[in-house]
């Protein structure tokens, strides 16, 4: 026998013992992968933020009970950070661990509960699926959440599906990693429940005691945990940010997860049906793929209901824990096959997917450059090149978030918001500003009036940057407003500036300057926000005055969306110049928005005396990156 042949040989009668390999090396190079250059996201900032307490009282206190979810993650991060403070690699090594172990996890449970064909496809799968990659590099429940859910059922399995429960230690195992998927996010609690009910449909009457008593040990141990839990479910939940979902969520979950690739969607139908296997012949293989397929469906029924009928809780990262029972459920009609095919089919798996997680999604650039370091890195750069001729902004959900990054490159000179405040804050700094120069910032899905604010006073944009969920410009001015220069892409509807085009407001009129039209004459498919914005000059003192924006389908009284531009809460004074901008970003709603009719005009709303000099509507067009983590590139 040649070389040639041993090696075949060799690979024929373990390849499945490479194939488990070789997906646990792809799983731990795509999670671990420069893990230290990954930078905070805004929900980590916000929980390593809420350690910063004196005592473990006053973090359970202000820092949990205020929060949407249990302790368990945020109890860790407070001793974890004494130990190494706000390393970036440090904090995120623990989710990066879990979520490693979880792509094993998925593989033995698939193995036991089908085949070591069902377990490789769905290993393989998560290994290299964004969803699992992506939540596993940032410091949040829920590759934690999973680890244990999968835990849990490596153990549960142990006891009902093997009947490797001789001593009590599997009880106890399943009782503590139950305690700790509860501890998580609250959706892996609904999931371990789920998990300890469907136990009574496989339980033999032997084993009934002990189960049971394993419950009860969990309880127990959660008891402490009770109030928090009764305090933060009164609350509502995350609802105040989230929208409604739509009827089409589940379909475009599974997009999503399978990198909006044809490719990978195709190759992975195609896989599915070539290992199909009819008839069903094992019972029990059909009641636990039975029992994956509904852990997933009540999961996301429980969270789309809720969501529907009380307050929208209802996001992709909510099925984390389910969609690994739901793959498994899938592959599990595969039959077994040669350990040299599962080698050969679990290869053409992790290419596939490691090839549209870096090609096609663009992972590694959008993860690891993002908006609070590379907003800060813009800054620096440009502070190199104009020195103490730019001035700096930025606009967030968090002025500390934002300085985090900022501290780090030395920029002490940047004026910081926070988007809840008052977006005529940052006009009266605009106002304020001396240089030829100014950058502004905005993070965290703030209000692009805050933007507008600055660019109808910094009329040409010089540079500009786009990470997800944020924006950098570069702006300089312009002395005449009809040289504005507009970004690439950016549409002018309406630009009026001329002493022609001034329009005087007395007390006795409230409404002025209408402009309407049809959605579908006006807004393009690749349109993204439409953006209207006045600057005048106030005659008396104003206080009261409206620029409002809406739409309003055909037939109804009522718009469907309302919103007003209004004044910076000091008031505009008699022979200050002033500006009013209001924005509607598409993304943000219905895209049948885009076929209504479109309002927008001055609403003098405390009769006062004005002169409007300039008007100007225009649109901005889609940029993916902004929402690129989660939606096509």
């Amino acid at each position: 026998m040649n070389n040639k042949e041993k090696i075949s040989n060799f690979l024929l009668r373990n390849g499945d013992r490479i194939a488990l390999l070789i997906i646990l090396v792809v799983a731990f190079l795509l999670r671990f992968w420069q893990l230290w250059e990954v930078p905070f996201m805004h929900d980590e900032f916000s929980a390593l933020f809420r350690t910063r307490f004196d005592s473990f009282h006053q973090l359970i206190s202000d820092g949990v009970k205020s929060d949407s979810h249990p302790a368990g993650v945020q109890i860790f991060l407070y001793y974890w950070v004494k130990l190494f403070g706000f390393h970036e690699f440090w904090i995120k090594l623990p989710f990066a661990l879990t979520g490693f172990f979880s792509v094993w996890l998925v593989i033995s449970i698939g193995t036991k509960w089908f085949n070591r064909t069902t377990g490789l496809i769905t290993g393989a799968l998560t290994a290299t699926m964004q969803f699992f990659v992506f939540y596993s590099q940032i410091a949040r429940p829920y590759a934690v959440g999973l680890f244990f859910i999968l835990l849990a059922v490596y153990w549960w399995t142990k006891i009902l599906v093997e009947k490797k429960d001789t001593t009590f230690l599997p009880y106890l195992f399943l009782a503590l990693s139950l305690l700790m998927a509860s501890l998580m996010q609250y959706f892996s609690m609904l999931l371990a429940g789920l998990i300890y009910l469907s136990g009574f449909i496989l339980l033999q009457r032997q084993q009934m005691l002990k189960y049971l008593i394993s419950g009860v040990v969990a309880a127990l141990l959660y008891l402490p945990h009770l109030p928090v839990f009764l305090l933060q479910i009164s609350n509502g939940g995350i609802g105040g940010w989230l929208g409604a979902p739509h009827a089409g969520f589940i379909v475009d979950f599974m997009f999503y997860a399978f990198h909006f690739s044809w490719l990978f969607t195709i190759g992975s139908v195609i896989i599915l049906i070539f290992f199909i296997q009819w008839p069903i012949r094992n019972k029990q293989n059909h009641i636990l793929r039975l029992i994956g397929f509904s852990w997933f469906a009540i999961s996301f029924l429980v969270a789309f209901l809720y969501s529907v009928f009380r307050t929208p809780i209802l996001q992709y990262s909510t099925l984390i824990f389910s969609f690994p029972f739901l793959l498994l459920s899938l592959f599990s009609f595969s039959h077994s096959i040669k350990p040299g095919n599962n080698l050969l089919i679990t290869i053409i798996v992790l290419c596939i997917g490691a090839y549209t997680l870096i090609g096609n999604r663009n992972h590694y650039e959008m993860m690891y450059q993002q908006g609070y370091d590379q907003i800060a890195e813009a800054m620096a750069d440009d502070f190199a090149k104009y020195g103490k001729n730019v001035s700096f902004a930025a606009v967030g959900g968090s002025t500390e978030m934002i300085s985090f990054y900022m501290e780090k490159k030395g920029l002490k000179d940047v004026r910081l918001f926070n988007k809840y405040d008052h977006y005529g804050r940052i006009s009266n700094f605009a106002d304020s500003v001396q240089t030829d120069y100014m950058a502004v910032a905005w993070t965290d899905y703030a209000s692009f009036e805050w933007i507008e604010s600055v660019r109808s006073r910094f009329e040409t944009v010089i540079d500009h940057n786009s990470w997800f969920n944020s924006e950098y410009f570069l702006l300089a001015r312009t002395k005449n407003f009809s040289e504005r220069r507009f970004m690439e892409g950016e549409r002018t509807v309406i630009l009026e500036m001329d002493s022609v085009n001034e329009v005087a407001f007395d007390g006795k009129q409230e409404y002025g300057m209408l402009w309407e039209a049809k959605g579908d004459s006006v807004f393009r498919k690749g349109d993204a926000m439409v953006v209207s914005s006045v600057s005048g000059m106030a005659i008396d003192t104003l206080t009261a005055l409206r620029l409002v924006l809406e739409f309003k389908l055909e037939g109804d009284k009522s718009p469907v969306y309302w919103m007003a531009g209004v004044l910076p809460k000091t008031g505009i004074r008699p022979g200050q110049e002033f500006s009013l901008s209001a924005s509607y970003r598409f993304d943000s709603g219905s895209e049948h928005i885009k076929w209504a009719k479109v309002r927008t005009y001055v609403w003098n709303q405390g009769r006062e005396n004005f002169l409007i000099k300039k008007r100007l509507i225009y649109l901005r067009p889609h940029d993916p990156r902004l929402l690129g983590l989660y939606a096509p590139l």
